[in-house]
C-alpha cells in the first residue's frame, strides 16, 4: 500500500495534467469556432507562388527611366548588389505568438491587407512564410491577439536605405556599406527607392496590396526619396555643380511638392540660380523652372510675405544690389555690373538693380555676339570664321566687295580715296584724309605694301613678276602699282585687310580690341569704337554702337531667347526650325545664305599631285566619282535631307555660280561605276605606287567635320579597295602643313571666293604651285598658266576664251575634288537693326548697325 504523501503528490499531479487538457480542448474549440466565424466573414489572405511582385508590371519604367543613369555601383561591391536587389524581393516581417512555441519573428510574403497593431479582430492571417533565398518554406495561420508587431516592406526599405547612406548596413554579406563613397551610396540608395516605389504602385495596381492605409507606407518611400534627392542637391550645390543641381530640382519639381518640401527647396534653388548665372549657365529651361516654383508657391501661400522662394529671391537682390552700389563707390564699374546682372536673373523686377543697370551700361550701347568658338587674334592667316568676324571689326582694306540686292558684288572704296589715277598698266591710289590707326597714328602708304607682304594668302599676288611689276610710294598718302599686263578689275587685287606694322591688334577699322573677359562665367571679347575712325567725313558718328561683345556659347537660341545675345552667328538648320517654332515670342529675325546673299565658301579635298598613285589622273577622278555627297550631308548635317539645306558639288565653283556670259556651267554626275572604271584605266605603274593608306588631314575640334572626313574615307575604302586614314591637325597649324609645307596626302578645305568672278588661280596657286610642278607635271602647269590668263585677261572675250579652256583642263586633271557647299544661318533680337552685304563677312558694316533699348 502506498504512502498517503505518494498518493497526494499523483492526485495533484493528474490534476494538473487533466486541468492542462482540459485547457487545451477549449482553446482548441474556441480558436476552431472563431476560425470558422472568420471564414464567413473575410477572405483570408493568401499569396500565390509568384514571391517577386509583378516584376514585369514596373520592369519597363525601370528600362526607360534609368538607361541614362550614371552606373554608379562597383559592380564587385557585394553589398551594393545585394542592396539593389532588395526591391526584386519584396516581404514584410511579423511577429506572432504560439501556444507551444516561443514568439516568432517570420519573413512573409507581402500582406495583402493593411493593419496596424493592436490588430483588429477580423484580421485572420495565413501566412506564407519565405525562407532566406526567398522561397516558400511553409504556411503559418495566426489570428489577432497572436499578432505582436508587424513592419511594411515600404517600412523596411526606408530603414535599410538610411542606414546604408549611414554605412552601417552589410546586408548579411562580407562589407558594410561604408565601403562605397557617399554619393555613390546616395545615388544606389535613390535607385534602390525608385525601384521600391515601382514596385508598391505594382501591387496597388494589381491589387496584391488592398484596402486604405497603404498611402501611408507610399509616403514613407517617398518622403525618403526626397530626403535623398535634397542630399543630392546639396551636395552638387558645394560642389558648384549647377547643371546636375537644377536637374534634382526639376524632378522634384514636377510632382507637385508640398508645403514642406517648397520650404526646403527654396534655398537651394535661390543658391543654384546664382550659381548658374555666375558660371553662365542660365537657361530658359532655368527661368521656366524658377517660373514653376513660383508658381506653385501661389497657390499655397496666398500672401507674398509668406512666399519662402520670393522672399528669399527678393534678400538675395538687395544684398546684390548693395553690393552694386559699393563697387560703384570705389569706382568698379565692371564686377558692379556682374553684381547687378545676378540680382536682376533672380528678380527681373528689381526696379533699383534695373535702372542702376542701364546708368552705368545702357543696353542700347552694347551689342552681345554669340559664337561657337572665341576668335584667336594672332592668327594671321584668319582661316577661321570667328577670325573673319574680328578682322571686319578692327582692320579695313583699299577696297572692299558687297553683294547688293541682286546678289552680284560690287567693289566700294575703303581707305582708298576717289582719287585714283589709271595708268596704262596700273593705277595710282591716294588714301582716304584723316585715315588713322586707334593708336592715332596715319596710315601710310609704306604700311600698306608692308602687310601685303605679311599677308601669306596673297603670295600668288606679290610673289609673281608676271602679274606685279612695281609698287612706287610716291609719298606717305600715295602710291602707284603698275601690272605687267592691263587688266579688267586691278581694284579686286586690293581687298586684303591692312594691319599696322609691329602691332597687330591695331587696325584702322570702327573698333579695337580691349581686352578678354568673364561675365557671369562666360567668356567674352570687348571690342569699344575707335576714337579716330570718325575723323573720316564718311565716318562722322560711326560707328553707332560704342561696345560689341563676342561671347563664347554652348546653345545660342537659348541665350537668345533670354536675352544673355543679341546676334547669334553660325547657327544651325536645327537652331532655325527651333527659332520658328517659337511663334514671334520673343521675336527673333533670322537669315541664310541664297540668292541676295549667295555662298561663295566652297568645300573640297586637296590632292597632293606628287605623291604615289596620286599623281594619276585617274586615281583623282576616282576618288572624286567614290563619294556619295548627298549621303555624307544627309547623315551629318541635319537639313539637307529635306533638301532645304546645303548642297552637293559638281563642280568647284558655288552653286549658284553661272557664267551667264556664254560658257555654261560644268556638270559632272557623279558615279561610283565610272570610281571603279577609271581605277582600272590607271596604269600599271600607278597601281604599284600604292604601298601605304593615304592620309586625309582635316581640322580638329569640330564634330561634324569629323565625322564627314571618317564617312569620305569609308566610302573611298568601300568602292576603291584603298585605305585611307583621317588625321586630325590642330587648326593653328593646319595652314602651315598644308599650303606651306605641303604636308599631306588627301587634305579636307575650303575656300572663299571673293567675288562673281570666281577665280581659280589663287586656289590653284595654293595647292600646285611648288618648285617642281612645272618639271613634273606639264598638264597641271598649263592648268595653273590658264588660270592666271584668265585672271590677267584685258578684255571680256578674251577672260571667256580663257575660262572655258581652263575648266576644261581643271575637269581632266580634277586637283581639288569637289564636296560641298554648307548653308550658313544667323539669327538677332528684334532690338538689333542689322546691315548685311557679305554672307562671310557679316560685321564688315557694323558700324551702321542700330540697338533699340528693350526695356
Amino acid at each position: 500500500m502506498m504512502p498517503i504523501s505518494t498518493i497526494k503528490t499523483l492526485f495533484f499531479k493528474s490534476t494538473r495534467c487533466l486541468a492542462l487538457i482540459i485547457s487545451l480542448i477549449v482553446y482548441c474549440f474556441l480558436t476552431l469556432s472563431t476560425l470558422s466565424q472568420e471564414k464567413k466573414q473575410i477572405k483570408e489572405i493568401e499569396e500565390t507562388n509568384n514571391v517577386t511582385i509583378n516584376k514585369d508590371y514596373w520592369k519597363s519604367f525601370e528600362n526607360i527611366n534609368d538607361k541614362n543613369k550614371k552606373n554608379s555601383t562597383l559592380s564587385s561591391s557585394p553589398v551594393a548588389i545585394t542592396f539593389l536587389r532588395m526591391p526584386e524581393h519584396p516581404f514584410d516581417i511579423i511577429t506572432v505568438t504560439h501556444p507551444f512555441r516561443p514568439i516568432t519573428t517570420y519573413k512573409v510574403e507581402p500582406i495583402n491587407k493593411f493593419f496596424k497593431i493592436p490588430a483588429p479582430d477580423d484580421v485572420i492571417l495565413r501566412l506564407r512564410v519565405l525562407d532566406k533565398n526567398f522561397s516558400f518554406k511553409e504556411l503559418v495561420t495566426t489570428g489577432p491577439t497572436a499578432i505582436k508587431e508587424v513592419k511594411f516592406f515600404e517600412e523596411i526599405l526606408s530603414e535599410t536605405v538610411q542606414k546604408f547612406i549611414e554605412g552601417s548596413t552589410s546586408l548579411e554579406t562580407n562589407e558594410f556599406s561604408s565601403s562605397i563613397g557617399y554619393f555613390d551610396r546616395l545615388l544606389l540608395a535613390e535607385e534602390v527607392l525608385e525601384k521600391g516605389l515601382r514596385a508598391h504602385d505594382s501591387a496597388i495596381a494589381t491589387e496584391k496590396r488592398t484596402g486604405e492605409g497603404w498611402n501611408n507606407m507610399r509616403k514613407i518611400l517617398t518622403n525618403k526619396l526626397l530626403s535623398i534627392r535634397i542630399s543630392k542637391i546639396h551636395d552638387y550645390t558645394e560642389k558648384k555643380d549647377w547643371d546636375h543641381a537644377l536637374f534634382e530640382i526639376s524632378k522634384l519639381s514636377s510632382g507637385s511638392p508640398d508645403r514642406e518640401s517648397l520650404q526646403k527647396l527654396s534655398s537651394y534653388l535661390v543658391d543654384v540660380i546664382d550659381g548658374s548665372n555666375q558660371s553662365g549657365l542660365i537657361t530658359s529651361k532655368t527661368k521656366e523652372l524658377l517660373a514653376v516654383f513660383l508658381f506653385l508657391e501661389s497657390k499655397i501661400y496666398p500672401s507674398n510675405s509668406d512666399k519662402p522662394l520670393l522672399t528669399l529671391l527678393r534678400k538675395k537682390s538687395d544684398v546684390f544690389y548693395k553690393q552694386s552700389e559699393k563697387l560703384l563707390e570705389k569706382k568698379e564699374p565692371e564686377k558692379a555690373k556682374e553684381y547687378l546682372l545676378r540680382a536682376l536673373e533672380l528678380q527681373p523686377d528689381h526696379i533699383q538693380s534695373r535702372q542702376l543697370l542701364e546708368k552705368i551700361s545702357p543696353q542700347k550701347e552694347t551689342i552681345k555676339v554669340g559664337l561657337t568658338k572665341l576668335p584667336e587674334l594672332n592668327n594671321e592667316n584668319f582661316l577661321g570664321t570667328s577670325e573673319i568676324y574680328a578682322s571686319d571689326l578692327i582692320y579695313e582694306s583699299l577696297f572692299r566687295k558687297e553683294t547688293g540686292i541682286n546678289g552680284n558684288t560690287r567693289t566700294y572704296q575703303v581707305l582708298a580715296s576717289p582719287k585714283i589715277i589709271p595708268s596704262r598698266n596700273g593705277v595710282t591710289f591716294n588714301l582716304t584724309p584723316s585715315s588713322f590707326w586707334s593708336d592715332g597714328k596715319p596710315v601710310t602708304a609704306p604700311e600698306i605694301q608692308a602687310s601685303m607682304k605679311k599677308n601669306k594668302s596673297l603670295a600668288w599676288f606679290y610673289s609673281d613678276e608676271n602679274i606685279l611689276n612695281n609698287w612706287n610710294n610716291n609719298d606717305a598718302n600715295s602710291f602707284e602699282v603698275k601690272f605687267k599686263n592691263k587688266i579688267l578689275d586691278p581694284f579686286s587685287f586690293f581687298d586684303f585687310k591692312i594691319i599696322q606694322e609691329n602691332n597687330t591688334n591695331n587696325g584702322s577699322g570702327p573698333y579695337r580690341f580691349v581686352n578678354k573677359g568673364i561675365e557671369l562665367g562666360r567668356e567674352n571679347l570687348v571690342f569699344k569704337a575707335q576714337p579716330f575712325y570718325a575723323f573720316r567725313k564718311e565716318n562722322i558718328g560711326k560707328p553707332i554702337i560704342p561696345e560689341i561683345r563676342f561671347y563664347k556659347t554652348i546653345d545660342p537660341v537659348d541665350e537668345l531667347i533670354t536675352g544673355k545675345i543679341d546676334f547669334a552667328a553660325d547657327l544651325t538648320f536645327q537652331d532655325i526650325a527651333r527659332i520658328k517654332n517659337l511663334n514671334n515670342n520673343p521675336i527673333i529675325n533670322y537669315s541664310q545664305t541664297g540668292p541676295s546673299l549667295p555662298n561663295k565658301r566652297v568645300y573640297f579635298i586637296a590632292v597632293n599631285t606628287t605623291k604615289g598613285i596620286l599623281k594619276s589622273p585617274e586615281i583623282r577622278k576616282a576618288i572624286a566619282h567614290s563619294l556619295l555627297r548627298s549621303k555624307i550631308l544627309t547623315e551629318v548635317w541635319i537639313g539637307s535631307e529635306k533638301g532645304t539645306a546645303h548642297h552637293a558639288l559638281e563642280s568647284i565653283f558655288p552653286k549658284e555660280y553661272s557664267l551667264s556670259n556664254g560658257v555654261e556651267k560644268p556638270e559632272s554626275d557623279w558615279s561610283q561605276d565610272l570610281a571603279r572604271i577609271l581605277q582600272n584605266q590607271a596604269s600599271d605603274n600607278t597601281q604599284r605606287q600604292l604601298t601605304l593608306p593615304l592620309s586625309l588631314k582635316f581640322p580638329s575640334g569640330d564634330e561634324k567635320i569629323t565625322q564627314a572626313v571618317n564617312l569620305l574615307a569609308s566610302q573611298i575604302k568601300s568602292t576603291l579597295k584603298i585605305e585611307v586614314s583621317p588625321e586630325p591637325i590642330e587648326p593653328n597649324s593646319y595652314y602651315k602643313k598644308i599650303i606651306e609645307d605641303r604636308d599631306y596626302d588627301l587634305a579636307y578645305a575650303w575656300h572663299d571666293f571673293p567675288d562673281d568672278n570666281c577665280s581659280l588661280y589663287p586656289l590653284l596657286f595654293y595647292y600646285l604651285n611648288t618648285p617642281n610642278t612645272e618639271m613634273n607635271n606639264q598638264k597641271l602647269q598649263n592648268l595653273l598658266d590658264t588660270a592666271k590668263t584668265t585672271l590677267l585677261a584685258s578684255t571680256i572675250p578674251e577672260m571667256l576664251a580663257s575660262k572655258k579652256n581652263m575648266i576644261s583642263l581643271f575637269e581632266q586633271e580634277l586637283p581639288l575634288i569637289p564636296l560641298w557647299q554648307l548653308d550658313r544661318y544667323w539669327a538677332w533680337r528684334k532690338e538689333l537693326n542689322p546691315n548685311f552685304t557679305d554672307s562671310l563677312h557679316l560685321f564688315q558694316n557694323a558700324s551702321f548697325w542700330k540697338k533699340e533699348s528693350n526695356n
